[in-house]
């Protein structure tokens, strides 16, 4: 099944994609730069992003078997892991900012 999602008011971590490579994973302060497109659409099949950018940029003979309007809406369609691990039930938000910060684990702890 494909879906085409169109009016997206923004497109968060797009990152600088090349067509059908694989993104380079980010840590440390590159953490902190999230790169987002406005105005812009998103093309899926099955279970991969196919296509995304500007609206300005979506071909006129494009076709999907859903399409979504997200006029107003922003868009997040990366993959996040966001799990961790509980040593102590204390908050760990501030590990957070660490690790966007650059520090290592064994800085950190």
């Amino acid at each position: 099944m494909s879906i085409l999602i169109t009016n997206i008011k923004e497109l968060i971590q797009v990152g600088t994609q090349v067509k059908n490579q694989t993104s380079k994973w980010v840590s440390g302060k590159d953490m902190a730069k999230i790169e987002t497109i406005k105005n812009a659409w998103l093309l899926t099949k099955e279970d991969r992003i196919i296509d995304f950018g500007e609206m300005k940029t979506l071909p006129k003979n494009i076709t999907a078997d859903k399409n979504i309007d997200a006029t107003g809406k922003m868009v997040y369609p990366s993959f996040v892991d966001s799990h961790t691990h509980l040593v102590y039930p204390e908050s760990r938000e501030i590990e957070y900012v660490d690790k966007i910060n650059g520090l290592s684990y064994e800085e950190i702890a």
